[in-house]
């Protein structure tokens, strides 16, 4: 995926994240409204991916039941603040959701990029 939404996370990156000698703090975005179990199967296979590398993940689909989207909302950008960098899913582009994780981390200058580029640069 490497259209205009791809384009303009990635000038974000830093560093050189997803080396195997290094141990980032990833937070997985993506979108959830709307899909079948919230897309929570989506994650899990993210974050398991993840892990296998070595990384430490910050996976939304683990947290505690909120009210409301707003709810979900805090809890996803208070671990969005904590992270080393954004391994998002495809689908991104199209949650309001994930559009707004994804812009708080590019401001941060965290390093944003789709989940299969993770995978690959190990």
């Amino acid at each position: 995926m490497r259209g205009l939404f791809y384009a303009r996370m990635r000038p974000a990156l830093v560093g050189r994240p997803g080396r195997k000698d290094t141990i980032l703090k990833l937070y997985i975005a993506g979108p959830m409204s709307g899909l079948p179990d919230f897309n929570y199967p989506a994650f899990h296979a993210a974050e398991a991916q993840l892990k296998a590398l070595g990384h430490e993940t910050l996976n939304p689909a683990n947290n505690a039941q909120q009210d409301g989207w707003e709810g979900y909302m805090r809890a996803g950008i208070a671990q969005v603040i904590q992270a080393d960098g954004i391994a998002y899913l495809p689908g991104s582009e199209g949650s309001r959701g994930a559009r707004l994780e994804l812009h708080i981390a590019a401001e941060l200058s965290l390093d944003v990029r789709p989940l299969d580029e993770w995978l690959t640069a190990a």
